[in-house]
């Protein structure tokens, strides 16, 4: 008992090692290929920490109702993105969602949540918040701007940062706490809403915040349901009054970005029209809604002011809206019925006294009421901390099965566990042979052997088809580059993908299919010049005055959103053109 006792203390310190790992991924994001490494890292991290703690430890598994939703959600999205893939491999981007199934099933196995454990991966998830809140605040004394920490901006890094405090309201509310404690975690507070109020992160902010109050409510056993049913009107009032405080707020502290997420849901749910009951596939809302964006404006349905707020979006700003467009009907229904276990498991953990049951909880919730205008299941770090409180949450469920797993099992498992870690770290070694094929590649005399040894390994990854294909169509090799630009558009999406596919196009004589793609580029990201400007170019090329006539005027007459020499350059040729018409 000794020794399994240990052994789950080093996988606790292992987990919040990952979780410091997870919150660094994304440091590296300066170059081209190094910004496709974070799944493989993530799973090959995932994959050593499952190896380690299920081959040590050996205990008997309590099968909780939750972990069988759990697991069935899991299933349904890796074999639905299967499916809907065919003939072709799923995404990349399925290493996400299958290091997230490892993670919470060696959480499961392993169990290491007992007092002592729990409470330290509560202390080890916030010293990595405190390291970020930190980071965060000298980035800011660097640059005097938004701070996003190591993430990908500071929104993610706002919701990272907002986990701490619930985490520090549970410690500080604890009974029989020292005050050298209370001091001590007052500062580390202070530390980080300073840090939260510099990620100019308002949802973070405001969702942490009603995380806090729900703990200090149970800490104080304030009964919420009490209080609003015996003023039911007062609080009423009071609930309409401040939403409508905050709703303004928003709106006018960032009229673009809250009228952008509204253009965003509204394509997003023509989507979900399309495919309501499987989805589009895991993963492939970053693919399609630059095509469904293009389609929009193309129909004409698009006003003004959703021509100036579009831009090139790759994400759904709403966790369970972008489940219900990836996964349809079924998905969401089972992700709902998920969290409706949750709430019964974490009321009844409550009512037996479970010390972590509302910190979890809290977490949990906190992750979700987040992902209602972001998306942060988009970040390894916040997804670890998300399984982990599921995990936690599935502990103290009530258990229907008990399951002593046999050798044979255990060695099944840790086979596919090797296979999946070989597999990452396969991804991980071939994209650095990718950066060494962009460095070597000749101008002169450029020799695509080595692409071509990787492609058999990165041929789902949009990023490496993309660039393989524009090296190709730069060296002159059109028809080769094509089918490459073709099978890139399906695991990627961007206005330039686009343009260069037209070009190809263009220079084989095929100029109906230029002509369409350079449109769907410029409808896809209509406030860009860059794309109307080559589709001025090739109505010039190949003749037809009266459309290069229609893109001269639509080029001078559109609105500047961010002034450059560029677009002067674009708006001055245009310009030129229609004087020289005229003439």
């Amino acid at each position: 008992m000794i020794k399994i006792a240990k052994l789950s203390s080093l996988f606790s310190i292992s987990v919040i090692l990952l979780f410091l790992l997870c919150s660094n991924l994304y440091s590296f994001k300066h170059s081209y290929w190094a910004r496709e490494l974070p799944p493989f890292i993530f799973s090959f991290l995932v994959s050593s920490l499952a190896l380690a703690g299920i081959a040590s430890i050996v205990k008997r598994l309590h099968i909780t109702f939750i972990d069988i939703i759990a697991v069935f959600f899991f299933f349904y999205i890796i074999f639905n993105s299967l499916f809907i893939a065919q003939p072709f491999p799923p995404s990349d981007r399925i290493f996400n969602i299958l290091g997230c199934f490892l993670l919470y099933i060696s959480l499961r196995i392993v169990n290491p949540f007992t007092k002592e454990n729990t409470q330290l991966l509560l202390i080890g998830f916030l010293f990595v918040i405190v390291y970020q809140a930190v980071y965060g605040i000298l980035q800011f004394w660097q640059t005097t701007s938004l701070v996003r920490g190591t993430f990908i901006n500071p929104g993610i890094y706002g919701c990272f940062i907002g986990l701490g405090l619930p985490i520090i309201t549970h410690f500080i509310t604890k009974p029989k706490i020292t005050r050298a404690r209370i001091i001590l975690l007052i500062s580390i507070g202070v530390l980080v809403l300073n840090s939260l109020y510099f990620s100019k992160s308002r949802t973070a902010l405001v969702s942490s915040l009603l995380g806090s109050i729900i703990i200090i409510f149970y800490r104080l056993k304030i009964d919420p349901v009490y209080i609003i049913t015996k003023h039911k009107k007062i609080i009423t009032a009071l609930i309409i009054g401040i939403l409508a405080v905050i709703i303004n707020s928003l709106w006018q502290q960032n009229t673009v970005s809250v009228s952008g997420r509204f253009l965003i849901w509204k394509i997003s749910y023509y989507m979900f029209l399309d495919h309501p009951f499987f989805g589009i596939g895991y993963g492939n809302f970053f693919t399609e809604y630059g095509n469904y964006q293009a389609n929009y404006f193309l129909s004409g349905q698009g006003t003004p002011n959703e021509v100036k707020i579009a831009g090139m979006n790759y994400y759904a700003f709403n966790e369970f809206l972008k489940i219900t467009v990836e996964n349809g009907i079924i998905g969401i229904l089972v992700f709902v019925g998920l969290i409706v276990a949750i709430i019964f498991s974490v009321w009844r953990g409550i009512k037996n006294n479970q010390a972590y049951a509302i910190v979890f909880a809290v977490l949990f919730g906190v992750i979700l009421i987040f992902g209602l205008f972001s998306y942060p299941f988009q970040d390894f770090a916040i997804s670890a901390l998300f399984y982990c409180c599921l995990s936690y949450i599935a502990s103290i469920d009530m258990i229907l099965l008990k399951y002593t797993p046999t050798r044979i099992s255990r060695s099944i498992l840790l086979l596919v566990i090797c296979g999946f870690a070989f597999v990452s770290i396969q991804k991980i070694y071939s994209i650095f042979q990718w950066r060494d094929a962009t460095e070597n590649l000749s101008e002169l005399n450029p020799s695509f052997k080595k692409y071509q040894q990787i492609f058999p390994v990165l041929s789902n990854n949009g990023a490496f088809l993309f660039n393989y294909a524009a090296e190709l169509a730069y060296a002159g090799k059109n028809r080769q580059a094509i089918p490459l630009f073709i099978r890139a558009a399906r695991y990627g999406n961007s206005v330039e993908l686009y343009i260069w596919l037209a070009d190809c196009y263009a220079a084989i004589g095929h100029n109906a299919l230029a002509e369409q793609n350079y449109t769907k580029a410029a409808y896809m990201h209509p406030k860009l010049f860059k794309p109307l400007d080559h589709l001025l170019s090739f109505y010039q090329k190949t003749g037809q005055v009266v459309k290069a006539k229609r893109i001269a005027e639509q080029i001078c007459t559109k609105p500047i959103k961010i002034p450059s020499n560029e677009i002067d350059k674009i708006k001055a040729k245009a310009l030129m053109y229609l004087q020289t018409d005229k003439l």
